[in-house]
C-alpha cells in the first residue's frame, strides 16, 4: 500500500492515531526533503488519570476528555486503535470463551508462547494458561500502521498486559516488570532472548519503584534503539501503573525528550480507564442460577445450570440447556436482567435487544462495548460505567499545520 494511502487510513481511528499520522506525515511529506533524523512519538497510558493530574506545561495542548470505563484491557486496547471494544474485541481483562468453556485473557493467546527468559515461579503462561500475545486484539493499531511506514516501534509497561495491548502485532521490543524475578521479562512471540539493554537493566537490580524503572528502560530504549534518529516517525509506548505519579513522569518525559529530540518529539497522554472504584463482586449474582430454576424449571442435574459463567459486567447464560428445552434464550435473558437491575451494586442490566435497539445512552455505551462471541447475554452496568467517566488526552510539543488548531481537531469517542 502506498504511504500516503496507508497514512490517510490511520487518520481515521481516534485523535491518538491522527497525532501519530500527522508526525508520519511531517516526517515523510513528498514536497520537503528527508529531514536527517526522524521523529519520536511517545504514548504514555497510566492506569488511571485525573485531569487535575495533568502538570502545565508549554506548549501542551488539551483534547476533549474521554470516556473511559473499568476494567483496563478495554481501554489499553482503545489507546491504540482507536476503536471501541466492539470493533478491536478486547472486551474485558478476560472473558469467557464459550468454545473453550473457560476464561480467556485479553493479552493471551491459544499458541504456546512463553515467558522470556523462564519465570523463576514456573508461571510461564498467561493467567489462563495461554502463550503471551496481542492475538485477540482484531483491529488494526497504530503501533502497526508506524512500523508499516518505516518506523520503528517499542512497548515497555509496569505490567503484561499494558505492554501487550499497547504494542501492536510487530514491535521491535515487547517489555513488562515480572516481580517473580524482580525485572523485566518478555514472550516468545516477539523474541527468543532479551535485547543487551534489557538485559543491563535486569542486571542493575535496582530497588526503584517498577514505574521509574520503566521510565529509566524507556530511556536506554531511545539511546540504544536510536528512536526517532532515524528519519522515519518512530513509536515509543508505555504503559504506567496506578501507583504512578502522573504529574512527575509527564515532568520528567518531557525534559527528557526536549533534551535527546528538541523539536522533533509529540508526548501523547492519556489513561486506560476513569473507573478506580473496585467493580462488583460476582457473588452478589451467584443466586441468579436459582432464580432462574423458579422461573424456568431445574432442567439439569445440578440446579443454577441456566447461568454458565459470570464474568461481570457480563452474564453468559446456558444457551446449549435453552437449546435442549426449547425455551428462547431472550426470555431467560429478560427474567435475568430484571433480577440482575435490583443488586446493590448494579445501575442497570441490559439485554442484547435492549443494548442494540434501547435509546438509553448506557444502553448505547454498552453496544459500542459488545463484540460478538465473546460478550455474555446480559450486561450488569455498574456506577462506574452508568456515570460516563472520562479520562483527559494531552498533547506534548509540536505538530504540524491543521494540528495546532483545536477546532479542527475532532476526536473519535474512545468508549
Amino acid at each position: 500500500m502506498p504511504r500516503r494511502r496507508l497514512l490517510r487510513l490511520v487518520a481515521l481511528f481516534s485523535p491518538t492515531l491522527a497525532i501519530v499520522a500527522a508526525g508520519a506525515w511531517f516526517a515523510t511529506r513528498p514536497e520537503a526533503a528527508p529531514p536527517a533524523t526522524g521523529k519520536l512519538v511517545v504514548l504514555a497510558v497510566f492506569d488511571t488519570l485525573r485531569p487535575d493530574q495533568i502538570p502545565s506545561l508549554p506548549s501542551t495542548r488539551r483534547l476533549p476528555d474521554v470516556p473511559a470505563g473499568n476494567p483496563s484491557s478495554p481501554g489499553l486496547a482503545t489507546a491504540v486503535t482507536g476503536v471501541s471494544p466492539a470493533t478491536h474485541g478486547i472486551v474485558g481483562d478476560s472473558w469467557f470463551d464459550r468454545g473453550k468453556k473457560k476464561l480467556v485473557a485479553a493479552h493471551s493467546s491459544d499458541k504456546p508462547y512463553d515467558r522470556v527468559p523462564a519465570n523463576p515461579a514456573g508461571r510461564g503462561r498467561a493467567a489462563d494458561g495461554g502463550g503471551f500475545a496481542p492475538d485477540r486484539v482484531v483491529a488494526p493499531t497504530i503501533p502497526d500502521a508506524i512500523r508499516a511506514a518505516g518506523g520503528k516501534v517499542v512497548s515497555l509497561a509496569t505490567t503484561d498486559r499494558a505492554a501487550i495491548l499497547l504494542g501492536g502485532k510487530q514491535p521491535a521490543g515487547c517489555y513488562w516488570f515480572d516481580p517473580d524475578a524482580g525485572g523485566f521479562a518478555t514472550s516468545a512471540y516477539y523474541r527468543d532472548r532479551l535485547h543487551t539493554w534489557v538485559e543491563a537493566a535486569n542486571a542493575a537490580r535496582t530497588a526503584d519503584p517498577v514505574d521509574t524503572r520503566v521510565r529509566a528502560l524507556a530511556k536506554a530504549a531511545i539511546e540504544t534503539e536510536k528512536l526517532g534518529r532515524s528519519g522515519q516517525t518512530d513509536l515509543l509506548c508505555l504503559g504506567f501503573s496506578g501507583d504512578a505519579n502522573p504529574a512527575a513522569t509527564i515532568g520528567e518525559l518531557v525534559a527528557n525528550l526536549e533534551t535527546s529530540h528538541p523539536g522533533r518529539f509529540a508526548l501523547v497522554v492519556s489513561a486506560a480507564r476513569a473507573g478506580t472504584d473496585p467493580p462488583a463482586s460476582a457473588a452478589e449474582f451467584t443466586a441468579l442460577g436459582e432464580v432462574l430454576d423458579a422461573a424456568f424449571g431445574q432442567r439439569d442435574v445440578a440446579p443454577g445450570r441456566w447461568v454458565e459463567r459470570v464474568e461481570l459486567p457480563w452474564v453468559y447464560l446456558n444457551r446449549d440447556l435453552c437449546r435442549s428445552t426449547g425455551v428462547p434464550v431472550a426470555e431467560v435473558a429478560n427474567v435475568a436482567a430484571a433480577w440482575c437491575r435490583g443488586r446493590e451494586s448494579a445501575v442497570g442490566a441490559f439485554t442484547k435487544a435492549e443494548w442494540e435497539s434501547s435509546p438509553d445512552p448506557v444502553a448505547k455505551r454498552v453496544k459500542r462495548t459488545a463484540f460478538p462471541d465473546r460478550v455474555g447475554d446480559v450486561f450488569v452496568a455498574a456506577k462506574e460505567f452508568a456515570e460516563e467517566g472520562s479520562v483527559p488526552v494531552l498533547v506534548v510539543g509540536e505538530l504540524p499545520g491543521v494540528w495546532n488548531s483545536p477546532a479542527e481537531v475532532s476526536p473519535r469517542t474512545r468508549e
